[in-house]
């Protein structure tokens, strides 16, 4: 039985905040519960959870606050909207926050939630619905251990697993770091299973293969299924993995490091999303490469936003080249730059800017004809022709190239990875 000294508050009875709240309750709690919805706050009550009509009537008296709430900007507006929590908190009472936020978020509701006096603890949950409902979830902890452990025997009631890792936003990012691996794990499974096909393989032998082996895991085997038979169902689905995912995506580009793979995983959520296919569970990942109704590899993760960006920065770069500045020159390439001439000579990036300012290369046009772009995050590939007219070493060389290059965005510049050229005539025996 619970100690009957805490009282909970369970804010947000959804699919997985009603299972969380009825177990604390089946394990002897005194829980009232409070959702936007009346059919919900129905069900809690036949579940054994007091519903509210109310925030206000929901936290008054309680001491241990549970949120599991979509997203940052829901929380946000429960935390300090009219009728709110902060509004209406006991003092000293200790918010608990069992939904998936970014980081950054989470740190602006501690600051809230302290400077009223009262306490935080994250607590972000790990595993489907049907685990909410069996009790079975895994719990990160981070913040004061001390309030970690006042809670924990409530905590036993509605999960399998609890771990405190640390202070702050630890279980947050840790959270976070975990479902990156369960999308990138299962879009990479889904190229494995290809490659398999390709040579006559069955879904079903390669999938339990896999899980016979060293690479194995719990995620593949409680998803096995769905991987065998392409028949999902809406257990962890899509959408919120790629709510996820997209914070992820997002801290990146803010702070100009590269994740190429989970771009590249992120723009196949999308486009699962995009056809309707959001609410299937992470298992439709598995089906790579995703294509269109003609069979074409899908569009670019990153938009006409990025290719406007690449061929701005191209344009500029060409302008730059004309003018023979180096120090500008050097803007728009990455210190690994590998550029490769029609004659297959390769340079480095010194090497290039060398040639480019020692006044032997001085061009007299540059003419791109056409560019194609496609954006995956922060990396790009841009291909197409061009024409240029330019003295080397005092000979003239009329030139017409189709071209590959590789841009890489760092800081919130793009910058060229990689050059190789090739002569049209060539490109197109």
């Amino acid at each position: 039985m619970g100690d009957s000294q805490h009282r909970v508050a369970s804010i947000g009875l959804g699919s997985m905040g009603l299972p969380i709240a009825a177990h604390i309750a089946k394990g002897g709690y005194d829980v009232s519960g409070y959702d936007i919805s009346p059919e919900r706050r129905k069900l809690a009550d036949e579940q054994g959870v007091k519903s509210a009509p109310t925030i206000a009537e929901a936290v008054k008296g309680a001491d241990i606050i549970i949120t599991m709430l979509y997203n940052g900007e829901i929380i946000e507006s429960v935390l300090t909207g009219e009728g709110g929590i902060l509004a209406h908190i006991e003092p000293g009472a200790l918010v608990v926050d069992t939904s998936t936020i970014s980081p950054e978020d989470s740190a602006r509701f501690a600051k809230m939630i302290e400077d009223k006096g009262c306490r935080y603890l994250r607590a972000p949950v790990s595993g489907t619905v049907y685990l909410a409902e069996a009790g079975t979830l895994s719990v990160f902890a981070s913040g004061r251990k001390e309030d970690y452990d006042m809670v924990l025997p409530v905590l036993e009631h509605m999960s399998m697993s609890r771990n405190y890792v640390g202070e702050d936003e630890a279980a947050r990012v840790i959270k976070l770091v975990i479902n990156m691996l369960v999308m990138s794990a299962t879009n990479t499974l889904g190229e494995a299973i290809r490659f398999g096909e390709q040579w006559g393989m069955s879904r079903e032998v390669l999938v339990d293969a896999v899980n016979n082996s060293i690479v194995g895991s719990r995620h593949y085997q409680s998803r096995a299924e769905g991987l065998k038979s392409k028949k999902y169902t809406n257990a962890g689905p899509v959408v919120m993995g790629y709510k996820d995912l997209k914070m992820v995506l997002a801290n990146a580009e803010a702070n100009g490091y590269e994740l190429p793979i989970h771009s590249f995983v992120g723009r196949n959520m999308q486009e699962l999303v995009d056809n309707g296919r959001g609410d299937q569970e992470v298992s439709a990942l598995a089906e790579y490469p995703l294509e269109d109704e003609a069979g074409s590899v899908l569009p670019s993760f990153g938009g006409d936003e990025c290719a406007a960006e690449i061929i701005a920065a191209d344009d500029e770069r060409y302008a730059v080249m004309m003018a023979g500045d180096r120090e500008k020159l050097d803007a728009f390439f990455s210190p690994d730059l590998t550029y490769t001439h029609t004659n297959g000579y390769t340079q480095s990036k010194d090497e290039f800017l060398a040639s480019q300012t020692s006044g032997e290369v001085k061009y007299i046009s540059l003419d791109r004809e056409s560019i194609d772009v496609s954006c995956c995050g922060n990396v790009a590939l841009a291909q197409g022709t061009v024409r240029i007219d330019v003295d080397v070493a005092g000979e003239n060389r009329k030139l017409h190239n189709r071209y590959l290059a590789v841009w890489e965005k760092h800081q919130g510049n793009w910058r060229m990875r990689a050059w190789a050229s090739t002569a049209v005539e060539s490109a197109e025996l």
